[in-house]
Protein backbone atom coordinates (compact mmCIF):
# COMPACT_ATOMS: atom_id res chain seq x y z
CA UNK A 1 0.00 0.00 0.00
CA UNK A 2 1.25 3.61 -0.29
CA UNK A 3 2.20 4.30 2.92
CA UNK A 4 0.47 7.62 3.19
CA UNK A 5 -2.46 6.53 3.00
CA UNK A 6 -2.52 5.47 6.25
CA UNK A 7 -4.21 8.78 7.00
CA UNK A 8 -6.90 8.19 4.14
CA UNK A 9 -9.34 6.96 6.87
CA UNK A 10 -9.31 8.89 9.69
CA UNK A 11 -8.75 13.11 10.59
CA UNK A 12 -6.08 12.28 13.75
CA UNK A 13 -3.99 9.61 13.92
CA UNK A 14 -2.99 8.34 16.81
CA UNK A 15 0.68 6.61 16.86
CA UNK A 16 1.68 4.75 19.72
CA UNK A 17 4.29 1.17 20.18
CA UNK A 18 6.35 0.47 23.15
CA UNK A 19 9.49 2.30 23.78
CA UNK A 20 11.98 2.08 21.92
CA UNK A 21 10.30 0.86 18.48
CA UNK A 22 11.02 4.50 16.80
CA UNK A 23 7.42 5.79 17.45
CA UNK A 24 8.11 8.98 17.69
CA UNK A 25 10.58 9.03 15.11
CA UNK A 26 7.76 7.49 12.61
CA UNK A 27 5.46 10.22 13.92
CA UNK A 28 8.16 13.01 12.74
CA UNK A 29 8.43 10.87 9.67
CA UNK A 30 5.01 10.73 8.46
CA UNK A 31 4.50 14.16 9.45
CA UNK A 32 7.76 15.15 6.96
CA UNK A 33 6.14 13.04 4.17
CA UNK A 34 2.89 13.89 4.62
CA UNK A 35 3.55 17.72 4.49
CA UNK A 36 5.90 17.53 1.28
CA UNK A 37 3.14 15.63 -0.75
CA UNK A 38 0.46 18.82 0.15
CA UNK A 39 -1.34 18.33 3.35
CA UNK A 40 -1.48 20.85 5.82
CA UNK A 41 -0.01 18.53 8.86
CA UNK A 42 -0.30 19.32 13.08
CA UNK A 43 1.54 17.11 15.06
CA UNK A 44 0.72 16.62 18.29
CA UNK A 45 2.70 15.56 21.72
CA UNK A 46 0.83 14.51 24.82
CA UNK A 47 3.43 12.63 27.48
CA UNK A 48 5.49 16.26 27.97
CA UNK A 49 9.05 14.51 26.91
CA UNK A 50 9.48 17.33 24.31
CA UNK A 51 11.04 14.35 21.94
CA UNK A 52 8.54 15.18 19.29
CA UNK A 53 9.16 18.83 18.93
CA UNK A 54 13.00 18.66 19.38
CA UNK A 55 12.65 16.05 16.35
CA UNK A 56 10.50 18.41 14.48
CA UNK A 57 12.88 21.19 15.32
CA UNK A 58 10.45 23.63 17.47
CA UNK A 59 11.98 25.01 20.73
CA UNK A 60 9.07 25.30 23.32
CA UNK A 61 6.45 23.37 23.88
CA UNK A 62 2.93 25.27 23.61
CA UNK A 63 -0.38 23.94 23.13
CA UNK A 64 -0.94 26.92 20.25
CA UNK A 65 0.63 25.43 17.43
CA UNK A 66 4.10 26.43 16.02
CA UNK A 67 5.54 26.29 12.74
CA UNK A 68 8.09 23.50 12.53
CA UNK A 69 11.23 25.04 10.53
CA UNK A 70 12.02 21.50 8.64
CA UNK A 71 9.74 23.17 5.74
CA UNK A 72 9.71 26.74 4.87
CA UNK A 73 6.19 26.84 3.66
CA UNK A 74 5.06 26.29 7.66
CA UNK A 75 2.66 22.98 6.41
CA UNK A 76 4.04 21.36 9.68
CA UNK A 77 2.94 22.77 12.76
CA UNK A 78 3.80 21.33 15.98
CA UNK A 79 1.73 21.45 19.77
CA UNK A 80 2.36 20.05 22.70
CA UNK A 81 -0.40 18.88 25.18
CA UNK A 82 1.76 18.90 28.60
CA UNK A 83 -0.44 16.82 31.18
CA UNK A 84 0.24 18.91 34.27
CA UNK A 85 -0.45 22.80 32.81
CA UNK A 86 -3.78 21.42 31.00
CA UNK A 87 -5.00 19.86 34.65
CA UNK A 88 -4.50 23.48 36.11
CA UNK A 89 -6.45 24.72 32.76
CA UNK A 90 -9.13 22.45 33.51
CA UNK A 91 -8.99 23.22 36.89
CA UNK A 92 -8.95 27.54 35.99
CA UNK A 93 -12.26 26.68 33.85
CA UNK A 94 -14.27 25.53 36.53
CA UNK A 95 -13.46 28.58 38.82
CA UNK A 96 -11.04 27.02 40.65
CA UNK A 97 -7.71 28.98 39.12
CA UNK A 98 -6.07 30.08 41.58
CA UNK A 99 -6.39 26.39 43.93
CA UNK A 100 -4.58 24.65 40.87
CA UNK A 101 -1.64 26.86 40.84
CA UNK A 102 -0.90 26.40 44.35
CA UNK A 103 -1.13 23.06 44.18
CA UNK A 104 1.16 22.80 40.86
CA UNK A 105 3.73 25.17 42.93
CA UNK A 106 3.41 23.68 46.29
CA UNK A 107 3.99 19.35 44.32
CA UNK A 108 0.14 19.09 45.37
CA UNK A 109 -1.50 18.25 42.37
CA UNK A 110 -0.06 14.82 42.00
CA UNK A 111 -2.38 13.53 44.68
CA UNK A 112 -5.34 15.00 42.97
CA UNK A 113 -4.85 13.46 39.65
CA UNK A 114 -4.05 10.15 42.55
CA UNK A 115 -7.50 10.62 44.03
CA UNK A 116 -9.29 10.48 40.96
CA UNK A 117 -8.10 8.14 38.66
CA UNK A 118 -7.37 8.80 35.04
CA UNK A 119 -8.50 12.64 35.16
CA UNK A 120 -4.63 13.35 33.74
CA UNK A 121 -5.60 11.08 30.42
CA UNK A 122 -8.99 12.48 30.01
CA UNK A 123 -7.79 16.65 30.33
CA UNK A 124 -5.35 15.74 27.85
CA UNK A 125 -7.96 13.87 25.57
CA UNK A 126 -10.23 16.78 26.43
CA UNK A 127 -7.51 19.14 25.06
CA UNK A 128 -6.65 17.12 22.10
CA UNK A 129 -10.20 17.53 20.99
CA UNK A 130 -10.48 20.94 21.71
CA UNK A 131 -7.43 21.25 19.42
CA UNK A 132 -8.44 19.33 16.32
CA UNK A 133 -11.62 20.53 16.18
CA UNK A 134 -10.59 24.27 16.07
CA UNK A 135 -7.58 24.15 14.11
CA UNK A 136 -7.48 23.45 10.07
CA UNK A 137 -4.69 20.95 9.54
CA UNK A 138 -5.59 18.17 6.98
CA UNK A 139 -4.14 15.41 9.36
CA UNK A 140 -3.62 15.45 13.01
CA UNK A 141 -0.67 12.89 13.68
CA UNK A 142 -0.60 12.21 17.66
CA UNK A 143 2.79 10.96 19.57
CA UNK A 144 1.13 8.88 22.53
CA UNK A 145 2.73 7.41 25.34
CA UNK A 146 4.46 4.15 24.78
CA UNK A 147 2.49 1.30 24.38
CA UNK A 148 1.38 0.43 28.14
CA UNK A 149 0.48 3.57 29.03
CA UNK A 150 -1.33 4.79 25.72
CA UNK A 151 -3.98 1.53 26.52
CA UNK A 152 -4.74 3.12 29.90
CA UNK A 153 -4.52 6.97 28.11
CA UNK A 154 -7.24 5.35 25.51
CA UNK A 155 -9.31 3.10 28.11
CA UNK A 156 -9.85 6.16 30.32
CA UNK A 157 -12.69 7.64 28.66
CA UNK A 158 -14.38 3.86 28.81
CA UNK A 159 -13.25 3.49 32.64
CA UNK A 160 -14.93 6.87 33.68
CA UNK A 161 -18.19 6.39 32.00
CA UNK A 162 -18.41 3.19 33.95
CA UNK A 163 -17.67 4.24 37.53
CA UNK A 164 -19.03 8.00 36.81
CA UNK A 165 -23.43 8.81 36.75
CA UNK A 166 -23.28 12.16 35.95
CA UNK A 167 -21.51 15.61 36.49
CA UNK A 168 -18.72 17.61 34.67
CA UNK A 169 -15.92 14.54 34.66
CA UNK A 170 -18.62 12.40 33.33
CA UNK A 171 -19.32 14.78 30.51
CA UNK A 172 -16.03 15.53 29.43
CA UNK A 173 -15.59 11.25 29.28
CA UNK A 174 -18.54 11.45 27.06
CA UNK A 175 -17.91 13.85 24.77
CA UNK A 176 -13.88 12.28 24.69
CA UNK A 177 -15.13 9.03 24.18
CA UNK A 178 -16.95 9.69 21.30
CA UNK A 179 -14.68 11.56 19.95
CA UNK A 180 -12.05 8.38 19.77
CA UNK A 181 -14.45 6.04 18.97
CA UNK A 182 -15.51 7.98 15.53
CA UNK A 183 -13.85 6.03 12.76
CA UNK A 184 -13.97 8.97 10.69
CA UNK A 185 -12.12 11.23 13.18
CA UNK A 186 -9.63 8.62 14.68
CA UNK A 187 -7.61 5.72 14.13
CA UNK A 188 -4.70 4.00 16.07
CA UNK A 189 -1.61 3.49 14.19
CA UNK A 190 0.79 0.98 16.29
CA UNK A 191 4.24 0.86 15.46
CA UNK A 192 6.71 -1.88 16.37
CA UNK A 193 10.39 -3.35 15.39
CA UNK A 194 10.34 -6.90 13.85
CA UNK A 195 11.43 -8.63 17.01
CA UNK A 196 9.68 -11.46 18.72
CA UNK A 197 8.65 -9.18 22.07
CA UNK A 198 7.85 -6.13 20.16
CA UNK A 199 5.53 -7.89 18.02
CA UNK A 200 3.95 -9.94 20.22
CA UNK A 201 3.40 -7.16 22.62
CA UNK A 202 1.75 -5.11 19.73
CA UNK A 203 -0.73 -8.22 18.98
CA UNK A 204 -1.74 -7.67 22.51
CA UNK A 205 -2.01 -4.14 22.40
CA UNK A 206 -4.49 -3.96 19.16
CA UNK A 207 -6.59 -7.00 20.58
CA UNK A 208 -7.28 -4.93 23.53
CA UNK A 209 -7.75 -1.40 21.43
CA UNK A 210 -10.33 -3.52 19.28
CA UNK A 211 -12.12 -5.69 21.48
CA UNK A 212 -12.08 -3.71 24.86
CA UNK A 213 -12.49 -0.21 23.47
CA UNK A 214 -14.29 -0.24 19.99
CA UNK A 215 -11.26 2.30 18.84
CA UNK A 216 -10.35 1.56 14.81
CA UNK A 217 -6.97 0.27 14.06
CA UNK A 218 -5.03 1.66 11.48
CA UNK A 219 -1.80 0.05 9.47
CA UNK A 220 0.77 -1.24 11.33
CA UNK A 221 4.01 0.40 10.99
CA UNK A 222 7.25 -1.97 10.94
CA UNK A 223 10.18 0.29 11.99
CA UNK A 224 14.20 -0.26 11.77
CA UNK A 225 13.42 -3.93 9.01
CA UNK A 226 16.91 -4.86 8.29
CA UNK A 227 18.02 -4.00 4.26
CA UNK A 228 19.11 -6.46 2.04
CA UNK A 229 22.96 -6.95 2.14
CA UNK A 230 24.38 -5.96 -0.61
CA UNK A 231 27.78 -8.26 -1.25
CA UNK A 232 31.24 -6.80 -2.43
CA UNK A 233 32.26 -8.06 -6.08
CA UNK A 234 34.99 -9.90 -4.54
CA UNK A 235 33.76 -11.14 -0.85
CA UNK A 236 36.24 -11.69 1.72
CA UNK A 237 36.18 -14.10 4.97
CA UNK A 238 35.10 -11.36 6.93
CA UNK A 239 32.05 -10.30 4.15
CA UNK A 240 31.22 -13.68 4.33
CA UNK A 241 30.56 -13.99 7.84
CA UNK A 242 29.09 -10.77 8.32
CA UNK A 243 26.42 -11.90 5.01
CA UNK A 244 25.34 -15.11 7.03
CA UNK A 245 25.14 -12.91 9.84
CA UNK A 246 22.85 -10.75 8.39
CA UNK A 247 20.71 -13.71 6.58
CA UNK A 248 20.08 -15.31 9.43
CA UNK A 249 18.75 -11.64 10.97
CA UNK A 250 16.35 -10.92 8.33
CA UNK A 251 14.97 -14.36 8.34
CA UNK A 252 14.70 -14.06 11.79
CA UNK A 253 12.59 -10.87 11.23
CA UNK A 254 10.46 -11.90 8.24
CA UNK A 255 9.77 -14.82 10.29
CA UNK A 256 8.19 -12.05 12.85
CA UNK A 257 6.69 -10.19 10.25
CA UNK A 258 4.77 -13.32 9.10
CA UNK A 259 3.00 -13.91 12.48
CA UNK A 260 2.53 -10.22 12.61
CA UNK A 261 0.50 -11.13 9.26
CA UNK A 262 -0.92 -14.24 10.50
CA UNK A 263 -2.58 -12.73 13.62
CA UNK A 264 -3.63 -9.52 12.63
CA UNK A 265 -5.62 -9.05 8.93
CA UNK A 266 -4.28 -5.01 8.99
CA UNK A 267 -2.19 -3.31 6.27
CA UNK A 268 1.59 -3.08 7.06
CA UNK A 269 4.01 -0.56 6.10
CA UNK A 270 7.59 -1.54 6.58
CA UNK A 271 10.41 1.34 7.26
CA UNK A 272 14.30 -0.22 7.02
CA UNK A 273 16.64 0.01 9.19
CA UNK A 274 18.78 3.49 8.28
CA UNK A 275 22.26 3.58 10.02
CA UNK A 276 22.58 7.27 12.01
CA UNK A 277 21.09 9.04 14.83
CA UNK A 278 17.22 9.39 14.37
CA UNK A 279 17.78 13.34 15.93
CA UNK A 280 19.39 13.88 12.85
CA UNK A 281 17.55 16.02 10.70
CA UNK A 282 19.00 14.45 7.48
CA UNK A 283 18.29 11.21 8.74
CA UNK A 284 15.01 12.16 9.43
CA UNK A 285 14.51 13.55 5.85
CA UNK A 286 15.71 9.75 4.46
CA UNK A 287 13.44 8.11 6.53
CA UNK A 288 10.44 10.64 5.00
CA UNK A 289 11.72 10.00 1.69
CA UNK A 290 10.95 6.23 2.75
CA UNK A 291 7.60 6.69 4.31
CA UNK A 292 6.16 8.51 1.16
CA UNK A 293 7.75 5.53 -1.82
Amino acid sequence: MDPLQFVAASHVVIVAGKGGVGKTTVTAAAAVALARSGRRVLAVEVDGTGALRRLLAVPDGSLVPLPSPLLEDGSIRVAAIDPEPSLVGYLSERGFGALGTTLSKSGMLNLIATAIPGIRDLVVLGRLRQLTTADEADVVLVDAPAAGHALSFLRTPTDIVHTARSGPIRQQADASRAFITDSSQVTVTLVTTPQATPVRELIETAYSIEDELDLTLGPVVVNMVEPQYSSPATPSDADHAAREFLAARIRAEKGHISELADQLALPRIELPRLDGNPSNIDHLQMLADRFSS
